[in-house]
């Protein structure tokens, strides 16, 4: 008896563990980790970024579009592209996903000196994304990478692995293409229908180039965001990044920013 006791105890603990592993965690609680990580500046910065990038899309000759069209899809992108609406998407995502077990450990991370001086660099680096150009973004990003120590060099691809910037840009570039597709062919009975698994399959042939090019792409973009960021301090960020709470914050955040855009071409026209 004492030792079925003890066997069902221990089988309790097990199954109040796995549950407390699995559970929720409030929107509340969601929020304040969007904004510590960076999130909540991040998307503002992101909603008016989308909607240049849409409206200069559809303004372009081989969209095929009138100025009908084109007026109907832009005031679409403004209502679509919400920046308020993008984060309700984002904590919902967040609130449903995080693991309650792993809040102490990312909080502690997002509160410490080298987790907000992070933190500082990406938002301003968000901003800065939303008002420069470009091209003149990678080439500075480049410029750096060749200025740079070996010590640093290293510690700029942890950061690109830790981060699985290139495979989640990759899955990205791809949703993010169906889904525009989709509202494209929903917004202009003149567009042709959406073919998604001929996309895929056109997409698959080509994520080995893509890949390649988010490489370069990703390592300029962590250069420039990183520049000011000390070594010490971005050892420290992948070492963080690179543990399970890092590694669950990661794929979250992903899916997080992630579902925000796709809600939001989901929603043009509707």
């Amino acid at each position: 008896m004492k030792h079925g006791l003890g066997r069902a105890c221990v089988a309790l603990g097990v199954l109040v563990f796995a549950v407390t592993a699995r559970a929720q965690i409030s929107e509340v609680q969601a929020e304040q980790l969007m904004k510590l990580a960076g999130g909540w500046a991040q998307i503002a910065s992101m909603a008016p970024s989308m909607r240049q990038a849409f409206k200069a899309g559809i303004a372009r000759p081989e969209a095929g579009l009138d100025d009908d069209q084109r007026a109907k899809l832009a005031a679409a992108a403004e209502a679509g592209f919400d920046t308020e609406r993008m984060r309700q998407v984002a904590r919902r995502t967040l609130a449903e996903g995080v693991q309650s077990g792993y809040v102490p450990e990312l909080l502690a991370w997002y509160r410490s000196e080298p987790g907000r001086v992070v933190t500082a660099a990406e938002e301003a680096s968000s901003a800065d994304e939303l008002r420069g150009d470009s091209e003149a973004r990678v080439r500075a990003g480049i410029a750096l990478l060749q200025a740079a120590s070996p010590e640093r060099r290293a510690l700029l691809n942890q950061v690109v692995e830790v981060t699985r910037a290139v495979p989640a840009g990759a899955d990205f570039v791809l949703n993010l293409g169906l889904a525009v597709q989709r509202s494209m062919a929903r917004l202009n009975p003149k567009a042709p229908p959406a073919d998604e698994a001929k996309a895929r399959a056109d997409f698959d042939a080509q994520r080995p180039q893509l890949m390649q090019g988010l490489q370069v792409l990703s390592l300029a973009g962590v250069a420039v965001t990183y520049q000011g960021v000390p070594d010490a301090t971005l050892a420290a960020y992948t070492r963080f990044m690179g543990g399970a709470a890092g590694d669950h914050i990661t794929d979250l955040s992903t899916r997080a920013f992630e579902a925000a855009l796709l809600d939001a071409f989901d929603r043009l026209g509707r």
